[in-house]
């Protein structure tokens, strides 16, 4: 097929009017959060809508979250932020 034959688009398959909406819709945002809470899990999304905890951590117990842990540029201050983390782990058990 030649360039002129396959027209505007170039034949090479159907092209996206927008990058935009070429991606599935992701996000970190709180909206989104609990939107996805309400859908998968409605128990975690009426915690977060009584205000018993927040839309992060009730995403990081959902399991669609990662549990962040900052600390200082130091070794002192890695040391002190894993053990803060490291007890609050262990109180969960």
């Amino acid at each position: 097929m030649s360039r002129k034959q396959a027209g505007p688009l170039g034949g090479r398959g159907k092209k996206a009017s927008d990058a935009l909406t070429s991606f599935p819709v992701r996000g970190t945002g709180r909206s989104y959060s609990l939107a996805r809470l309400k859908r998968d899990q409605p128990d975690l999304a009426k915690r977060v809508m009584a205000g018993e905890m927040s839309t992060y951590a009730a995403a990081i117990e959902a399991g669609f979250r990662a549990c962040l842990v900052r600390h200082p540029a130091t070794v002192e201050g890695f040391l002190r932020a894993a053990k803060k983390h490291l007890r609050r782990v262990s109180a969960k058990i």
